[in-house]
């Protein structure tokens, strides 16, 4: 990945139970991050080890920040994890995504630095090749809804 010079950005990660998934969805952002970004990880009370793994990686790696709460749910682990932030631009990431395109977060904050732009995100794909979404769409099913659901993800 060709890193060029970036605005500061803060990965924030709330994190509850299924350790094998951190441990991959880590595994994959620290192979392809730069050392200075902010992660912030917000362990919400697991009893699997999550919340250990979590103070191991930040043994490792020196910009991980661990925040350790009980049972608040995943909106309150984001806004835990948003209260230390101090990147200009802040990455959500749910605990369970494996990033598989190395210039993902590149694109995405070269995306997201457009002024008509208000947020990113990226394509999430299942384990069996269909798109769990691809977008957001205000308005749809109500509210908002997720766009190419179940659709095949090659495409």
């Amino acid at each position: 990945m060709r890193w060029m010079q970036l605005p500061e950005f803060s990965l924030i990660i709330p994190v509850y139970q299924v350790k094998d998934y951190l441990v991959e969805c880590l595994e994959s952002v620290f192979c392809q991050i730069p050392a200075e970004v902010q992660v912030i990880l917000v362990d919400d009370g697991s009893t699997d080890g999550s919340g250990e793994t979590c103070d191991q990686y930040a043994q490792k790696y020196p910009q991980i920040e661990v925040i350790h709460q009980r049972n608040q749910g995943v909106a309150a682990a984001r806004n835990a994890g948003l209260a230390v932030a101090k990147g200009e631009y802040l990455l959500f990431l749910n605990n369970d995504v494996k990033s598989i395109n190395p210039d993902w977060l590149e694109e995405m904050l070269g995306v997201c630095q457009r002024p008509e732009v208000g947020g990113v995100g990226a394509k999430l794909i299942y384990p069996d090749n269909t798109i769990q979404h691809a977008g957001c769409v205000i308005g749809m099913g109500g509210i908002a809804g997720h766009m190419f659901v179940d659709m095949p993800a090659d495409r």
